[in-house]
């Protein structure tokens, strides 16, 4: 199969993407850019390759081990799917690593101020109610309202104190 220049650069960029993918899931990478290249030549599925489950990925067999000569393939999306399996080492390497994330400063803030903003129109939305059918809340529903105002109020105040 003739290769073009640019189709050389644009599989040395997925050839990189890939092989951080696999680092970032702590799966070792033991393919050179010559071998992985030579998997995809040889499979022919090089132009169909995608996200979508009738495209094309390269694959590890049974989704074990490591990225390799002889323990890769190129598979459809949808089969690579059906073989992942997410080993109890797995799922405590991902639960650990979406633990140790926080939001910012400046981003809980946000969230406050959006939620305040919310707030805002929700007495809106209820005064132009009371204006235009002349109905109010019952004293008991206004203290309710009140107390789930305050109460969230101060889970905001908890939330946003810098650790």
């Amino acid at each position: 199969m003739r290769v073009w220049a640019n189709q050389i650069s644009e599989a040395r960029n997925r050839f990189s993407q890939q092989r951080a993918n696999a680092k970032s899931r702590g799966i070792a990478w033991r393919l050179t850019f010559e071998q992985w290249w030579a998997i995809w030549d040889a499979s022919g599925k090089w132009h169909m390759r995608g996200k979508l489950p009738e495209q094309y990925c390269m694959a590890r067999y049974n989704d074990k081990g490591v990225y390799k000569v002889g323990n890769v393939e190129i598979v459809t999306n949808r089969t690579n799917h059906k073989n992942q399996r997410r080993s109890a080492a797995l799922r405590l390497r991902q639960s650990q690593a979406i633990k140790g994330r926080r939001h910012l400063e400046a981003s809980l803030k946000l969230m406050s101020l959006k939620k305040l903003e919310w707030w805002g129109k929700q007495d809106a939305i209820q005064r132009r109610l009371q204006a235009r059918r002349g109905w109010n809340h019952s004293e008991a529903a206004k203290e309710l309202i009140s107390k789930k105002r305050l109460e969230w109020l101060e889970k905001q105040r908890d939330v946003n104190v810098p650790r």
